[in-house]
């Protein structure tokens, strides 16, 4: 009886030491799974932020400028949004809150309307002021992603201080090349805009 006991016990206690093991490792799994999720989210919304510019100063100049930057622009940017999809599925909807999926589906929704906004935007039928508004929604919406999640939160977290820690400081006169595209779209947007940036040169 008592080599009995100690059998169940040790079965027990074999059985429980492997339910850990299999819980840590899907709990790495999921980790991974998400830090692929912040990694795709973030690259994607780099080049939107390109794309975004490059068509503000394509509708601002009235279709005069940025029209070559386009396609390989939104090329980008479709493959980039393809990979964070592959992400998605990646993910397990026992392991994360409803929150993080809501959040995704209202980013997808936001990507299934970016085609009909391109096409707009390529005749000239959209605003600048419009076309600018869809793209910080939809950035707005990747972003909500990442903050829906506590284990995507923080992920991003980590990620973040590492970047801080290995990236150099950056000097604060340096003005990034997206954000000079914006000056440059709202600049062209205004009456005889185009004229001021005569003495600058694209580079």
């Amino acid at each position: 009886m008592k080599h009995t006991v100690l059998r169940n016990d040790r079965h027990a206690a074999a059985r429980f030491v492997l339910t850990a093991r299999f819980r840590a490792v899907r709990d790495l799994e999921q980790v991974s799974a998400v830090c692929a999720v912040v990694s795709a989210a973030a690259t994607l919304i780099h080049e939107l932020q390109k794309e975004r510019g490059v068509w503000n100063v394509h509708l601002g100049s009235g279709g005069r400028l940025f029209s070559k930057q386009i396609a390989p622009q939104t090329a980008i940017c479709q493959k980039r949004e393809q990979e964070l999809r592959a992400r998605f599925d990646d993910l397990d909807r026992m392991a994360h809150g409803a929150a993080l999926f809501s959040g995704i589906r209202t980013a997808l929704a936001d990507l299934d309307a970016l085609p009909a906004l391109r096409e707009r935007a390529g005749r000239l039928a959209v605003e600048p002021a419009n076309s600018f508004a869809c793209f910080c929604r939809l950035i707005g919406a990747l972003l909500g992603i990442v903050s829906a999640d506590p284990t995507v939160s923080r992920a991003l977290t980590a990620a973040r201080d590492l970047d801080g820690l290995t990236r150099p400081a950056r000097r604060p006169d340096r003005l990034h090349p997206q954000g000079a595209r914006g000056v440059i779209g709202g600049v062209a947007a205004r009456p005889g805009g185009l004229a001021r940036l005569l003495p600058f040169k694209q580079s």
